[in-house]
């Protein structure tokens, strides 16, 4: 009968000693030879890093000058026509002494020589007035300055448009004094259509250098209205304070509806 006894199990697995544990040196140290830092190279330069490119000066210049940073639309929302140049003028010359470049319209500053180291700046910048000048002028008048051949300055695009205009002058303030003079209120024409030919020709008048004061308008006005406004002529100049032209606008358009609607020469603003 077998015995119950266990036999040893022998063990197939090495016996493990515990080793000798030796201490682990770290590796040395890598060692990078330092280089003389330049302001070019420092990250924390004031300056910026030089770029020896041709377009260094220029891209600069479009940061720093502030001609490049205007819309001169916004100043100028007035599109020069053969009818409007003092008003054009008037608006566009703050512009360009605002922004420091009038010199580039008055001859002040002229172009420098191609060998001066300002030449390409004073370019770009005159390149900017220039394209003012032509955003803020009708096709009609960009046509003159192109067939002139004024297009590549802003000074000689400047002074075709004033050489133009000068030219012109004459005939039309002859023309527009006489327009003035001869103002009268159509039959069938409306109150508001003969106040907005009124103000328009004294827009005319100031345009060819003819100064007209408001009462100047309101009494021109007045004089041109027909027979059914016999009373508002006669009463309004004696009025005090004298109506601006503004006002006139709404007391003629009440009576015109005063005239239309009850008895013929009431003015209505006038006891019966």
């Amino acid at each position: 009968m077998a015995s119950s006894r266990s036999e040893p199990v022998s063990s197939n697995f090495p016996t493990i000693t515990n080793p000798t544990v030796t201490s682990v040196q770290p590796p040395p140290p890598i060692v990078i030879p330092s280089l003389p830092i330049t302001s070019s190279m420092s990250p924390i330069s004031s300056s910026p890093m030089p770029i020896s490119t041709p377009f260094t000066s220029i891209a600069s210049l479009i940061f720093s000058h502030p001609v490049f940073s205007v819309n001169i639309k916004n100043f100028v929302p007035e599109i020069l026509t053969h009818e409007n140049y003092v008003i054009w003028k008037d608006l566009m010359i703050p512009v360009f002494k605002s922004k420091g470049v009038y010199g580039h319209i008055d001859g002040i500053d002229p172009c420098p020589p191609p060998t001066d180291p300002n030449f390409e700046n004073w370019k770009q910048i005159d390149f900017q007035i220039l394209s003012w000048i032509k955003a803020t002028i009708s096709s009609e008048v960009l046509r003159i300055i192109i067939q002139s051949g004024a297009s590549l300055s802003a000074k000689a695009a400047w002074d075709v448009i004033q050489t133009s205009y000068q030219n012109q002058l004459w005939a039309r303030k002859h023309y527009v004094k006489q327009q003035y003079r001869s103002m009268r209120k159509q039959s069938g024409q409306s109150m508001f259509s003969y106040l907005e030919s009124v103000k328009k020709i004294a827009d005319n008048m100031y345009d060819v250098g003819e100064h007209v004061t408001d009462k100047d308008i309101v009494m021109q006005a007045l004089a041109g209205l027909d027979n059914e406004y016999s009373v508002a002529k006669r009463t309004i100049p004696q009025w005090v304070p004298f109506p601006s032209f503004l006002e006139l606008r709404w007391l003629l358009l009440i009576e015109e509806d005063n005239v239309q609607h009850f008895s013929y020469g009431r003015f209505a603003f006038l006891p019966s």
